[in-house]
């Protein structure tokens, strides 16, 4: 018995295989069967690629419509009789069946089995059938002439290339990937039915002699010297044409001077759906044609996905860049693609992180609009140079963000170096809007509304302009629209006093500033000192640990977001240090704590609450927080609903027979449930028992 999912192609076969070692038909191997219909006799083979256990363990051997039947064929010698034409129809060497559609043939030649009664039976099989990717249609392998090229050279060349690591590969997993692909590769068919590309440079003559001819098109053929040529009509594979493009472009096979200056590059940086299609053949490629690797480094980054799906023109889900960029803008759309991303691995993109990095990019314009109306021009200083704390601009605060921004730039500059792009973006935005937004731009309001003079209060602006201006160059290779813009009329502009679209100054008279470029993206890549200023930042982690920590105090008890609290700090011997803090304290964002009382040493109160933090321990008495009778009774409701359901929780956990019936998820979510009542419960009781002494 033969079973078949397409019995129209047992017309076309030539043979029946049996595993060797399969010793139901060890007798039949040598044997000669008769292919139904067409009476024509097939010998039985023995190979090893026959599953013993798929089907009836003897498969019909068809090498004119199967590539592993195809293999089979020329390990055997087995003739190849292809009966399904380049039209879908079965062709004259199907007999009766000629001119008939594939579909059709099918049906009838079940019947005409059936009629013959060689027809066993019929069952259903599900099975995987090859489509086109583009129109959906069932493709049917044919046996066609084509060209082929020879891989096993120039396959070891490249596999030699990557283990001795002239080229590196990036994420390094993705080694093995390569390796598996060129150990095992096959000739390359490189010719294609296609009306566009680069043209096979056969020719053959009237005589039938065929001869390639790459230099110039041929006027006589070489052997018998006819005039009448013609050329072959196939084009070559767009991979093929792709990988010449690392020297091609450079004037190959001219010795040019751009291919001397550009050949090799250093980095390639591509998907890893590729990796095999075109990086690895560009390698192979070039070292054929050139002798030298095309690049040093392969960076392969992942995917864009639409839900699981790979975003895809043919599929119809791919988002417009156009329109994103419309939308959100396009140093958003940038940020949003790369931001949060690491080395091979696939990425969604989703509304929410257009508007997330929407939102950053506008932080951005908000902070340059602050940053130069508070400098009366450039402050110019040495690009070149790591960034060092402005003249006079002496306070912990100036120091601290110094300090940090020389630290994000090494952290920046070595992820960079190790192909970590997401990091480094993650980390600029972090530092940007975490750091010098949320924090020192706050901190910096105050101390130029605070300076005793207008020079403390250049020297604050300054500080300002010189770390925005160094992060600038920072986030340039991410975001390069946006920093360029706030870039040259920061530094290559004089601030005006009328805005422009944007919120932005209108630049009223260019200059060019000695040593300043004409653009960020030639200006010196950000350095850094290596040093950090210790002392600064722990002084300043200590006030964003505190207020921190009141932001919370306050959320906790609902303390209406435009009231202000008295304060008392006890800081021993870092008194000095919260005493020239303590308006900062009492008045960044979320804060509201006036007046600011510091000392070294103080009893505690019970009717206030204490919050340690930053080396010092900060009280704000409760009756400046809340009104103690009101807030009694809304804590003493909550505590009532919460023993309500912490009861109905227990009630329905001690019900006889739920733990064990109901699913296992469901159990532990319900005792997860009960556990976090009880915590808020004594939570509850802990403000009960602190309000009860005020």
């Amino acid at each position: 018995e033969i079973a078949t999912t397409r019995p129209e192609t047992i017309l076309a076969d030539t043979g029946i295989a049996v595993h060797p070692e399969d010793e139901r038909f060890t007798d039949l191997i040598g044997r000669t069967a008769i292919v139904p219909v067409v009476d024509r006799p097939i010998p039985i083979i023995a190979d090893d690629v026959v599953e013993r256990g798929f089907g009836t363990g003897a498969v019909k051997v068809t090498p004119g419509h199967d590539p592993t039947d195809f293999e089979i064929g020329q390990r055997h010698d087995l003739p190849t009789f292809p009966v399904i034409g380049l039209d879908a129809r079965m062709n004259q060497d199907a007999g009766h069946y000629a001119g008939m559609p594939v579909a059709e043939a099918r049906g009838a030649f079940v019947d005409e089995l059936r009629s013959l009664g060689r027809l066993v039976r019929e069952v259903e099989h599900p099975h995987q059938v090859g489509h086109c990717d583009r129109c959906k249609t069932i493709v049917e392998p044919l046996v066609t002439d084509q060209w082929y090229l020879r891989m096993a050279d120039v396959a070891a060349n490249a596999l030699a290339a990557v283990r001795d690591e002239r080229i590196q590969i990036i994420p390094e997993r993705f080694t093995k990937v390569y390796f598996n692909w060129l150990e095992n590769i096959r000739d390359w068919c490189i010719s294609r039915q296609l009306w566009w590309g680069h043209r096979i440079p056969v020719w053959t003559c009237s005589n039938g002699h065929v001869f390639a001819s790459v230099d110039e098109p041929p006027s006589v053929c070489p052997e018998c010297h006819s005039p009448h040529l013609m050329q072959d009509p196939d084009v070559l594979d767009t991979w093929f044409s792709s990988a010449l493009w690392p020297f091609s472009t450079l004037g190959w096979p001219d010795d040019t001077e751009d291919l001397r200056r550009f050949y090799p590059t250093t980095v390639m940086e591509t998907g890893y759906d590729i990796l095999f299609f075109w990086v690895a053949r560009m390698i192979m490629m070039g070292l054929e044609m050139t002798g030298d690797v095309p690049f040093r480094q392969v960076y392969l980054h992942g995917l864009i996905r639409v839900g699981r799906e790979k975003m895809s023109k043919t599929k119809g889900n791919v988002l417009n860049p156009l329109d994103l960029m419309g939308e959100y803008g396009t140093d958003a759309l940038r940020l949003a693609i790369l931001t949060g991303t690491t080395p091979g691995n696939d990425t969604q993109l989703s509304t929410e992180r257009l508007e997330a990095n929407r939102n950053f990019v506008n932080k951005l314009w908000n902070a340059g609009r602050f940053v130069m109306a508070n400098v009366e021009g450039w402050p110019a200083r040495d690009l070149a140079a790591p960034i060092g704390v402005a003249p006079e601009a002496d306070s912990e605060a100036d120091r601290w963000i110094v300090s940090r921004a020389d630290e994000a730039t090494a952290h920046v500059t070595r992820l960079l170096e190790d192909f970590q792009f997401g990091e480094a973006a993650r980390t600029i935005h972090d530092f940007l809007w975490g750091e010098f937004c949320d924090w020192y731009v706050e901190i910096a309001k105050i101390q130029m509304r605070d300076a005793q003079s207008d020079a403390e209060r250049r020297a604050v602006g300054t500080n300002l302009a010189w770390v925005f201006e160094h992060t600038l160059r920072l986030l340039h290779p991410f975001a390069p629209f946006v920093t360029e813009e706030i870039w040259q009329r920061l530094v290559r502009g004089w601030i005006s006093t009328r805005v422009g679209p944007g919120g932005l100054p209108v630049i009223l008279e260019r200059f060019r500033p000695g040593g300043v470029p004409e653009s960020i993206m030639v200006a010196p890549w950000p350095k850094s000192s290596g040093v950090s200023d210790t002392a600064a930042e722990e002084r300043l982690d200590a006030v964003t640990e505190i207020v921190r920590a009141v932001r919370n105090v306050r959320s906790e008890y609902k303390v209406d977001p435009g009231r202000w609290v008295p304060a008392t700090i006890v800081a021993g011997s870092n008194a000095d240090f919260f005493r020239r803090t303590a308006t900062i304290i009492g008045e960044l964002p979320g804060s509201k704590l006036r007046p600011v009382e510091v000392v070294e040493s103080a009893d505690a109160t019970e009717d206030a609450v204490a919050i340690v933090a930053g080396g010092a321990t900060l009280h704000i008495p409760l009756a400046g927080l809340v009104d103690v009778a009101q807030e009694r009774g809304r804590l003493e409701r909550e505590r009532g609903q919460t023993m309500g359901e912490i009861e109905r929780a227990v009630t329905l956990l001690g019900r006889p027979g739920f733990a064990e019936k109901a699913r296992a998820d469901v159990v532990a979510k319900e005792r997860e449930k009960l556990e976090g009542l009880r915590e808020r419960l004594a939570k509850l009781d802990e403000r009960l028992a602190a309000l009860a002494g005020s």
